[in-house]
């Protein structure tokens, strides 16, 4: 009888805490799908054509996850959208950097970088988009 009363007692103080420390999670930014939700309002922005929206929100979401090399990408997206190619290009380097699976990134890095030229190093990207994915359309 001693166990079980003792065991309410446990659990009935754990859970309001457990709940506090979920509502302070959030309240932070460190809601773990805070950074889902910051790419898929980034995204609807975009699709919209509401771009300067779409790169304050990226903006925001880059500030809780620097991580994020699919913020990257978007936000690379975006400026190519805008004629910002070279912030385009910072953003989708930084992508690469974080992320060297991130095909995306890498097939618009050396769109940008033949555009400009720079055969040797577009061609890099695009053997690295390659040994990341041999089947890439993109690539070929």
């Amino acid at each position: 009888m001693c166990m079980k009363s003792s065991s309410s007692n446990f659990w009935s103080m754990v859970l309001p805490l457990a709940g506090l420390f979920a509502v302070s999670l959030i309240a932070t930014g460190c809601n773990p799908s805070s950074l889902e939700h910051g790419l898929t309002k980034a995204r609807s922005a975009f699709e919209a054509g509401r771009h300067d929206d779409a790169v304050g929100i990226l903006k925001d979401t880059l500030a809780e996850h620097p991580q994020s090399a699919d913020a990257y990408t978007l936000y690379g997206q975006i400026a190519l959208a805008t004629q910002a190619v070279p912030k385009a290009t910072v953003a989708f380097q930084k992508a690469v950097a974080l992320n060297g699976q991130q095909t995306e990134a890498r097939y618009q890095l050396a769109r940008i970088l033949s555009a400009a030229g720079d055969t040797m190093n577009a061609q890099a990207q695009v053997d690295a988009l390659l040994a990341v994915n041999p089947d890439s359309t993109q690539a070929q």
